[in-house]
């Protein structure tokens, strides 16, 4: 029980009487990071986590990032930075869970879209 050289306080005391009644109880539930991963964005705007592609932005493209799966929802982070959130699908293998915003906008076409040029042709 000394007291501190630059606060000139006993630390302990400083404790009990004005920070411990500050605390909130700790959570009950339990924060689960059930998996962490790399991927590398392919050139469809995909990366592929546990049998399915998700959609990361196009910018991405070739770059590898870091996927962290938290309670059924999928982050994918570059350098740090969240580029893409997804819930994560455990029902099939081989899905495309994709975002349509992470496409370049000339690519942002529909099959309406797709249907009306061959006809054209």
């Amino acid at each position: 029980m000394r007291v501190h050289g630059t606060t000139k306080k006993v630390l302990a005391q400083q404790f009990t009487s004005f920070e411990k009644t500050a605390l909130l109880p700790l959570p009950k539930e339990e924060f689960i990071i059930s998996d962490i991963s790399k991927a590398t964005v392919h050139t469809n705007c995909h990366f592929s986590y546990s049998g399915n592609y998700y959609s990361a932005p196009y910018t991405y493209i070739g770059e590898q990032v870091d996927i962290i799966v938290m309670d059924n929802i999928l982050k994918a982070f570059y350098k740090g930075k969240e580029i893409a959130l997804h819930p994560v699908e455990k029902n099939e293998k081989g899905k495309h869970i994709t975002n349509k915003n992470h496409y370049p906008l000339h690519k942002d076409i529909t099959n309406k879209d797709i249907k009306s040029s061959y006809r054209k042709k």
